[in-house]
């Protein structure tokens, strides 16, 4: 286990009474501190002068949270700093930055996290690209590791990708290159698409993407709801507040079971799941069967989307996929971008319903 998990906050467009308001900030965060059980055991803080800016410390027995405000600017830099001892603490840093923010009402932020002492065991995680092929991600630092009812789900900090997670030890996503995957998987949808269906995508960055070109509902089919849990937690940035959203709606089931039952038609549905043939949870959903039903479930003129894979290192599987799609589609497209997570190009197909 690491020493500590140190996050680094930088927020803008704050709420300007907030940023003043340094004895209802500590309230909150006392609150929220003993809501977690971390303890704390002094504070201090300092207001230069009325209607200006704070600094505020938190003393804790895991370390410390500092907070210094700008009012004239509507910003605010802060700092969460826990030390692990027996227990990972890196879901109550990030449940406290959250918390901070939200005191704030900050509408745009960044977190740089670090981990931190002399202790961080550094792991490789190894990506399968084919039998004779691997891409080795060194220098990788554990920060959790859970196994729910159906999948192993790690979270990790890697130097060039940032936070990214692993599903039975398969990258998923990271917070460096997640756009080029989840831009490609929504590049045919139309702005303003009344209805769009997501089947996977428990991360939360996909519905997340859609909502912001426009879509005006969407609904995510997760089997795991340890994998929507974790990731608000150790991946906050690819979900942002979506499911706080009103616009989006989470079910949580098998997509064998629960599409079936679902009322009306889509505008669009894409289908983020794991990897077509390495997954035993996700290759029923890629089979013709399936994909006819998600055909019915379409508006005319509308779409579905999925990811094939490798087109160099599993060219035969994506073609197989790719031809699956037209034979059940009069009209279909294949687009390849670059996810580097994933040992570079990457293939993805689309179904038109005419």
């Amino acid at each position: 286990m690491n020493d500590g998990i140190h996050l680094l906050i930088d927020a803008q467009q704050c709420a300007t009474q907030s940023l003043q308001d340094v004895h209802g900030f500590m309230r909150c965060i006392q609150q929220e501190c003993a809501a977690l059980g971390i303890v704390v055991v002094g504070d201090s803080h300092y207001v230069f002068a009325p209607h200006t800016g704070f600094t505020a410390t938190l003393l804790l027995a895991a370390s410390h949270i500092a907070v210094h405000t700008w009012p004239e600017y509507g910003e605010l830099s802060a700092d969460v700093y826990l030390c692990h001892h027996s227990q990972n603490h890196s879901a109550h840093a990030e449940a406290l930055a959250q918390s901070i923010l939200r005191f704030f009402g900050a509408r745009c932020s960044q977190i740089k996290r670090q981990t931190r002492g002399l202790h961080t065991k550094k792991q490789e995680i190894k990506e399968v690209l084919s039998p004779h092929t691997h891409l080795t991600l060194a220098h990788a630092t554990l920060l959790h590791t859970a196994r729910s009812d159906y999948q192993r789900i790690d979270f990790y900090e890697h130097p060039d990708f940032g936070r990214l997670f692993c599903l039975d030890g398969v990258a998923m996503s990271s917070e460096h290159d997640e756009a080029n995957y989840h831009e490609a998987l929504l590049a045919e949808l139309k702005p303003h698409s009344a209805q769009v269906l997501i089947i996977g995508g428990g991360d939360g960055a996909a519905a997340r993407r859609a909502l912001h070109k426009g879509a005006r509902a969407v609904l995510v089919c997760e089997l795991d709801a340890q994998v929507v849990h974790l990731c608000q937690h150790y991946l906050p940035g690819l979900c942002g507040e979506l499911w706080s959203d009103p616009r989006c709606q989470l079910i949580i089931g098998d997509a064998l079971h629960t599409v079936p039952a679902l009322q009306g038609h889509f505008d669009a549905i894409l289908l983020d799941l794991t990897d077509p043939g390495d997954s035993r949870l996700a290759n029923a959903l890629y089979q013709e069967d399936f994909l006819r039903l998600l055909q019915e479930k379409l508006k005319p003129d509308a779409y579905l989307a999925m990811h094939l894979g490798s087109p160099f290192y599993q060219a035969g599987r994506c073609n197989a996929l790719y031809q699956r799609l037209q034979h059940l589609f009069t009209k279909t497209k294949r687009h390849t971008v670059s996810v580097p997570l994933y040992g570079g190009a990457w293939d993805f197909a689309y179904g038109f319903k005419s």
